[in-house]
């Protein structure tokens, strides 16, 4: 999935998954403004590596808490030991090796829905990056490239995929698209942009969330009908739509992150409300960041409207929890020695929060798991 590192292709590829919650249905009525007065306590679990990897990011993860994400590996190569990156499925206390497909170098998973498909990309010799879906059946491991225009396996990275096997991504020359499913494969639906642009995650009703470039970075929705939806910033020239769900048939909630005129990031919030057959967006709603921190970007949001990220400046990212009006310091929430919790990617409805962090100063993914 990425062209740089994990960390740096999941910054600008929201890679990540990223980091969408997906296979949400339209039965819970949850209220954004939903009041828990004491703080959520969390245990964790330390995903581990494959193969001796020395480092692993959890991308996403379903209903069920299944886990997808990459991992560093060491595989044999002639007389000598290579390290390169696999996708990962994490399953009953299990991390299992999705290995890549014949011809790949490396492979990479960002999105997971409730049957346990994955998304995301390989690496090849020839061309770069291809998107692909993989499915885990009883240790078998089955990978499909997902089709360009022309038919033939697309350059690009699948980023989600939601309950009924929708997928939104990025084709070559930084496309926004999404894949459907008929007649037993893939179709590709190049999704409008003004120029460029990236879709990073998709809910159950099938829009789409991201952004397109022009002479700004500018957050959008692309909604099932085909209509598109343009999001309101702070009055910057960046702002990207990194999450999506849809509590209610009314109701559509997007986290993400926008500039304002000083150049500070800020993790947001927007709501999208149906009048008729129109969707309107309301003006983001400010997350915040927490002390020591300039900037937060929003990764994750489940129906309840938990919403998980990070906070950073220069030198420093820390993970956050947004609930209730109040961001807190994840780390502050999980009592466990040696652990760092550097970046959370997604939430799930059970309010179980995936990431990575520093576990005695090796970077490893964690699921944190509400008492």
């Amino acid at each position: 999935m990425n062209k740089l590192s994990p960390k740096q292709g999941y910054r600008l590829l929201a890679a990540l998954s990223i980091v969408a919650v997906v296979g949400l249905g339209a039965g819970n009525r949850a209220s954004f403004a939903h009041t828990i007065h004491s703080a959520p306590k969390f245990t964790i679990r330390n995903l581990g590596t494959l193969h001796g990897g020395f480092d692993a990011e959890a991308f996403a993860i379903n209903n069920a808490g299944e886990v997808t994400g990459q991992s560093s590996v060491v595989v044999r190569s002639g007389h000598s030991n290579t390290v390169t990156t696999h996708a990962f499925l994490y399953h009953s206390g299990r991390m299992t090796d999705l290995g890549s497909p014949p011809g790949a170098l490396a492979s990479y998973a960002h999105g997971i829905n409730a049957s346990g498909l994955m998304v995301g990309a390989v690496r090849t010799r020839s061309r770069g990056e291809k998107a692909y879906v993989a499915r885990s059946t009883n240790g078998h491991v089955e990978w499909e490239p997902l089709p360009g225009i022309d038919g033939r396996p697309a350059n690009g990275m699948a980023a989600a995929v939601n309950d009924s096997g929708a997928i939104a991504g990025t084709t070559s020359g930084r496309a926004p698209a999404k894949w459907n499913r008929g007649k037993g494969r893939y179709h590709l639906h190049k999704l409008k942009a003004s120029r460029s642009g990236q879709a990073f995650a998709v809910n159950s009703r099938g829009d789409v969330a991201g952004s397109t470039t022009s002479k700004t970075v500018q957050a959008e929705v692309w909604l099932g009908s085909g209509k598109v939806v343009r999001l309101p910033g702070l009055g910057g020239r960046h702002s990207e739509a990194t999450a999506i769900v849809d509590p209610s048939d009314s109701l559509i909630r997007v986290a993400g992150s926008s500039f304002d005129q000083s150049g500070r990031n800020h993790a947001v919030v927007w709501t999208l409300n149906r009048h008729g057959n129109r969707w309107i967006a309301g003006r983001p709603k400010l997350l915040g960041t927490l002390s020591g921190y300039r900037h937060s970007e929003a990764y994750g949001i489940n129906r309840a409207g938990w919403v998980v990220g990070i906070a950073f400046n220069k030198t420093a990212f820390t993970a956050f929890l947004w609930r209730s009006g109040k961001m807190t310091r994840l780390r502050s929430l999980v009592h466990a020695s040696g652990w760092q919790l550097t970046w959370a990617s997604g939430i799930n409805d059970h309010n179980q929060v995936i990431g990575w962090g520093s576990f005695h100063g090796r970077e490893r993914p964690f699921v944190l798991t509400p008492r």
